[in-house]
């Protein structure tokens, strides 16, 4: 009987066979071999990426029938699946299930042949697909429903639009390179992304109609009748130019109105330069302040207006803008052409959200430094203005959009450059001032260490004044408790005698005191040997050193020739002492009697 654990080869596979083979008692021969197998299955992605997929491998042979060759499962389905759960690490997308191992027969020419079928069965991780299809594409929708609410007048609605069908296409070309190229049904995912795609297609093509007809209703409510609005014979040929100016750029119907007296309306009167009213003056989010003869800005009135994101300045007698303008940060288009304008705000470049700005015909020769934080300029006319050379060869023209738009690019890379000149100006500016922060900080160091220093050494000095003081205070004391002593002393010998006048004192001079000092130094020393030598003290810390000295000056004083005599004749003396009788006391003599003196 053999058994044979696996007989399939791969073309990736060319290793040889295992030799061994296993002979069992009872006859039974066994061989074993792994091997690798690769093979492909058809897949079902109707319900990508929520699918399930079974994948089948059938193992037989076709040579031999049932009587030649038999097939059997090494294990049944639960134990291999649990042994492939065991074994195998699902990684990537696919995460394993089950495995079912069947046996079944072949018939055909009344032969049959033996087949093991072994059906994976495998589910697909959807996480990763439903964040990078499922909610971009739902997110996408929802910004286009959001999209209504973007005013109709103006192209950025039907830009937001086409924007976003864009992105819908880029992710069904992702989700065109996942699914595979051939199936049976169509998966949900792709009806899903269609839907959503012909819905965003719809949207814009209502966009797109909606602002046909607004333009067309726009133009058939301004019809101007001839005559009606009592136009002067005598209007300058300036202010016609000026009007034709206007007019080309905004690309609407206008007309010069010149030497027109009627009162302006109660709402819209000019008062001392200023606009009394705007709220007139706004449509939907334009402000047209135009020709309103202002001669200062409202800022706090504009600032009532956020939503007004277009400012309409022209034709004014604007000499300069306030600083407080530049808090006008939600302005998108703004027109000063035709004003007086010297200069802007130093600040202008707080204005981040400006694209649109128009600075025609004004008497500007600069541009503050902070314009270059104007990012978001896409627009920019600057003619007619009495420029620098150098900023008027980086503006140009401006004759055209085209030229309005490559002036604003290169007038805010201009301005970058002397952005970051100025900065490295500012950097090497706070430099010199570190280092000259720093060489007055040394400079203080120093001279605190200076004084530190004299002062160290003024109370060095006080200090050795204070101690000669004491010094000389304390020698003065002692010159005294001696003179003292001396004068105590002599007090008996002066008794027997009658001193008619008192002597005078005697001079004290400055040998005798200190023959003084040196006697009572050496008294001192003297002492401190005998206390050190005789007493119990001689083994203490303090009294070996000098217990050494004295041992070597003796041994050094024994070797003098001088010495050495002195003491033979010393001890020659205590012997002879020694050897006579002790006298006896004698009787104390009568005390002599007192001289009586008469004066």
């Amino acid at each position: 009987m053999l058994i044979c654990e696996s007989s399939l080869r791969t073309e990736e596979d060319n290793g040889a066979q295992s030799p061994y083979l296993y002979v069992y008692h009872d006859g039974t021969v066994s061989l074993e071999d792994d091997y690798a197998v690769a093979s492909t299955c058809k897949m079902d992605v109707h319900k990508f990426p929520f699918d399930t997929q079974s994948c089948t491998i059938t193992f037989s042979s076709f040579i031999y029938t049932v009587d030649d060759v038999q097939l059997f499962p090494h294990s049944n389905s639960s134990r291999a699946t649990q042994t492939s759960l065991e074994v195998m690490q699902s990684q990537g997308e696919w995460e394993f299930l089950n495995m079912s191992v069947t046996k079944t027969n072949l018939s055909l020419d009344q032969k049959a042949w033996d087949q093991l079928k072994y059906t994976f069965t495998m589910r697909r991780r959807p996480l990763l697909h439903v964040i990078n299809l499922l909610l971009p594409i739902l997110f996408f929708l929802t910004l286009d429903i959001a999209s209504f609410y973007i005013s109709d007048k103006r192209g950025e609605k039907l830009g937001f639009k086409v924007t976003v069908l864009l992105a819908i296409s880029v992710l069904l070309l992702i989700l065109n390179e996942i699914l595979p190229s051939m199936s049976n049904k169509t998966p949900l995912i792709a009806t899903y992304c269609i839907v959503i795609f012909a819905f965003m297609l719809l949207s814009v093509l209502e966009t797109i109609l909606v602002t046909y007809l607004m333009e067309k209703d726009s133009v058939l409510a301004r019809p101007v009748e001839d005559g009606s609005q009592g136009l002067s014979d005598d209007c300058e040929k300036t202010q016609e130019t000026g009007c034709q100016h206007e007019c080309k750029r905004r690309r609407t119907t206008c007309t010069c109105i010149c030497g027109v007296h009627e009162e302006p309306p109660k709402e819209s009167r000019m008062s001392k330069g200023k606009v009394v009213n705007l709220r007139d003056k706004i449509s939907d989010n334009e402000m047209d302040l135009s020709l309103c003869n202002l001669t200062e800005v409202p800022v706090k009135e504009l600032a009532a207006f956020p939503k007004a994101t277009v400012l309409d300045l022209s034709c004014n007698n604007l000499t300069t803008l306030p600083p407080e303008f530049c808090s006008l940060t939600h302005l998108v288009k703004l027109d000063l052409s035709k004003n007086q304008l010297v200069s802007l705000p130093a600040e202008v470049g707080r204005l981040v959200t400006l694209q649109h700005l128009d600075l025609y015909n004004n008497k500007l020769t600069s541009l503050p430094v902070s314009f270059s934080q104007l990012r978001n300029l896409k627009w920019l006319d600057l003619k007619d203005n009495p420029l620098e050379p150098t900023l008027a060869k980086v503006a140009g023209d401006c004759l055209d959009e085209k030229q309005c738009k490559q002036c604003a690019y290169r007038v805010l890379q201009h301005m970058k450059v002397l952005q970051a000149e100025v900065d490295k100006e500012r950097e090497r500016r706070l430099l010199k001032e570190r280092e000259l922060e720093k060489k007055k900080e040394a400079q203080q160091r120093a001279k605190e260490a200076r004084e530190r220093e004299a002062r160290k050494r003024e109370k060095a000095e006080e200090k050795e004044r204070k101690r000669r003081e004491y010094d000389a205070q304390r020698a003065a004391r002692a010159a005294e408790e001696e003179q003292k002593k001396e004068e105590k002393t002599d007090k008996p010998e002066q008794a027997h005698t009658v001193v008619p006048q008192s002597a005078p004192k005697a001079k004290r001079s400055l040998l005798g005191v200190l023959l003084k000092l040196l006697l009572l130094l050496l008294v001192g020393v003297a002492g401190v040997v005998a206390v050190c030598q005789l007493t119990d003290l001689r083994r203490e810390a303090a009294c070996t050193p000098i217990n050494m000295h004295f041992e070597e000056a003796l041994s050094w004083a024994r070797g003098q020739e001088v010495v050495r005599s002195i003491l033979q004749k010393l001890s020659v003396q205590q012997q002879q002492q020694q050897q006579q009788p002790q006298p006896q006391a004698p009787t104390p003599a009568p005390a002599p009697a007192q001289p009586h003196l008469q004066p």
